[in-house]
């Protein structure tokens, strides 16, 4: 498979996803199949030149590029927005979203590699994390990378955005039968154990990628 075109195909596939669209949303917009627009992300296909400036007004996209991947710059990383705190991240749980809730004018470059890996169905968003309670891994202004899309499988020692109350964290889950472990990984803080049934307790995102610098 042509890199150039695999790497198109993400930026294309990302950049629909943040705008919350289906596959289906494009192809229906131009006049299309879904079965294209998939193999236009999926880096089996270009993107005629008919539909090249629609889709590169719908998804903010550059046409120049779209219309030719060479013109990729090597090394390729994607923007995301930088949504908020930890303290701040909105949920909206009735619209499976984010909320447009954005404390900062910013946005965190993401590897490639990372976003293909995310897939399809994936809704990337990005935020600063606050406090020490996941130190020596995720230090205080690092920046993490969640895949807002509920729709994922929970794995024991991943971590998670959740909201146990009012608090929004970010934690390593860990099964205990009816329950869930809410573990830091700084030793000082005690493990906590929420019924997965409460509905005080929603797992909201799981978390992708970090970074310490941006």
């Amino acid at each position: 498979m042509n890199t150039n075109l695999e790497e198109l195909g993400v930026w294309i596939g990302l950049a629909r996803r943040n705008k919350s669209l289906l596959q289906k949303h494009v192809a229906d917009a131009l006049g299309v199949t879904t079965q294209a627009v998939s193999s236009w992300e999926n880096g089996k296909s270009l993107v005629s030149p008919k539909y090249a400036s629609e889709l590169a007004e719908m998804l903010d996209l550059d046409i120049n590029i779209i219309l030719d991947p060479n013109k990729l710059p090597r090394g390729r990383s994607y923007d995301v927005p930088i949504v908020g705190t930890a303290e701040l991240l909105m949920f909206n749980p009735k619209r499976e979203k984010y909320d447009d809730f954005y404390l900062r004018d910013e946005r965190i470059d993401v590897p490639s590699s990372v976003c293909r890996k995310a897939g399809e169905g994936s809704f990337l968003l990005a935020y600063v994390v606050k406090g020490y309670l996941m130190e020596p891994v995720l230090k205080d202004g690092s920046i993490v990378l969640v895949d807002a899309n509920q729709s994922f499988n929970v794995v024991d020692g991943a971590m998670y955005v959740v909201r146990h109350y009012d608090s929004i964290k970010i934690r390593s889950l860990f099964s205990n039968g009816p329950k869930k472990i809410l573990r830091c990984f700084n030793p000082e803080i005690t493990d906590e154990l929420v019924d997965s049934t409460d509905k005080n307790f929603t797992i909201l995102a799981r978390v992708l990628w970090s970074c310490s610098e941006h």
